[in-house]
C-alpha cells in the first residue's frame, strides 16, 4: 500500500490515486468514501481517512498542538469549512435544513435557525427535529453523517445544548 504522509496534500493523494486506478478515480473514489463512511462513521472517516487503491486520503487536518511545524499548520490552513443554506437532504418529500456546517465536503452539523421576532425559539427548533425531521434519513443517522444539530438564536440556547446533543445522541439510530 502506498503511504500518503500527513505532509502529502489531498491534491497528490488523488494523483497517486490515478496512477495506481489507471484514471478512474472520481466515481471510484466517491463510492468508497460512501462505503467508509456507512461503515465507520464521519467521525472516523475524518480523523483516520480513507484507503483506495492502495493510496491513504486524509480527509481533515486538525490543529497542531504546537506551532513547531510549519508543514502541520499549512495542511491544518488547507481544511475547508463550509457553511452550506437551504439544504434539500431526502427524495421522499421537499424537506430541507436551514444550515448544513461542513469539514472538507462531508456534514458535521446541521443548523435550523429560528426568528426570534417572530415568536420562535430554541424549543421549536427542537420540535421540527423531533417530528418533522425523519431520523432514518441519511443525513440525520448521527453514527453515519451529521455530529450534532443546533439552533442559534434564544438566548437560553447555550444552556439547552448539552441537553439537546444528549437527546439526539439517545434518539438517533
Amino acid at each position: 500500500m502506498k503511504q500518503i504522509t500527513h505532509e502529502k496534500t489531498f491534491e497528490e493523494a488523488i494523483v497517486a490515486s490515478l496512477k495506481e486506478s489507471g484514471g478512474y478515480i472520481e466515481s471510484k473514489l466517491v463510492q468508497r468514501l460512501v462505503k467508509e463512511l456507512d461503515l465507520r462513521g464521519t467521525l472516523d472517516v475524518l480523523r483516520n481517512g480513507i484507503v483506495d487503491y492502495g493510496v491513504r486520503f486524509k480527509m481533515a487536518y486538525f490543529k497542531p498542538v504546537t506551532a513547531l511545524n510549519p508543514e502541520t499548520q499549512a495542511l491544518y490552513d488547507k481544511n475547508r469549512l463550509t457553511v452550506t443554506r437551504q439544504v434539500y437532504y431526502s427524495k421522499k418529500n421537499r424537506n430541507s435544513i436551514d444550515l448544513v456546517l461542513g469539514l472538507n465536503g462531508l456534514p458535521v452539523a446541521t443548523v435550523e435557525l429560528k426568528h426570534q421576532l417572530a415568536g420562535q425559539n430554541v424549543y421549536d427548533a427542537m420540535e421540527q427535529y423531533k417530528t418533522s425531521r425523519d431520523p432514518q434519513e441519511l443525513i440525520f443517522r448521527f453514527t453515519k453523517r451529521e455530529k450534532t444539530s443546533l439552533s442559534p438564536h434564544c438566548r437560553n440556547a447555550p444552556l439547552l445544548s448539552k441537553k439537546w446533543r444528549t437527546y439526539r445522541t439517545a434518539t438517533t439510530p
